[in-house]
């Protein structure tokens, strides 16, 4: 619809179309990847309020006015590979927290330099990780 390349609608169309950009979506985008970014913009938008877990995907075009359902099987395995996707990213997540952490507590240790430095810079106390 535009030199985005998608539009959008609903209560989670800005958390999708947010998404969409961050994975550099655009008109020149496979069909395959396509349809995984758009499932997982889709599903990242149900932290919206009032995004519900239910999809209803279609294939739109690519000649004006043809369309089709995308068949549950391919709907189940988007969700399998959404999932997985999720489990690795918050895997990822929890490393570099645990790493930033360790990183600002040697930061907090430090002692100011012999030279007259200012030491380290202020750290405000962190809670531990859940």
């Amino acid at each position: 619809m535009d030199l985005l390349g998608f539009a959008y609608i609903g209560s989670g169309g800005r958390h999708a179309a947010s998404q969409l950009m961050l994975d550099q979506y655009g008109p020149n985008t496979s069909t395959p990847e396509s349809l995984l970014l758009v499932h997982s913009a889709k599903r990242r938008a149900e932290v919206a309020p009032g995004v519900g877990s239910e999809t209803d995907l279609w294939i739109v075009g690519p000649q004006p006015g043809s369309w089709a359902p995308i068949f549950s099987e391919l709907h189940n395995e988007l969700d399998r590979q959404f999932t997985a996707m999720k489990k690795t990213e918050e895997r990822a997540l929890q490393k570099s927290k645990r790493a930033i952490g360790k990183f600002i507590e040697k930061l907090s240790q430090r002692r100011p330099d012999s030279q007259g430095g200012e030491g380290p810079p202020s750290v405000p106390p962190i809670p531990p990780p859940r």
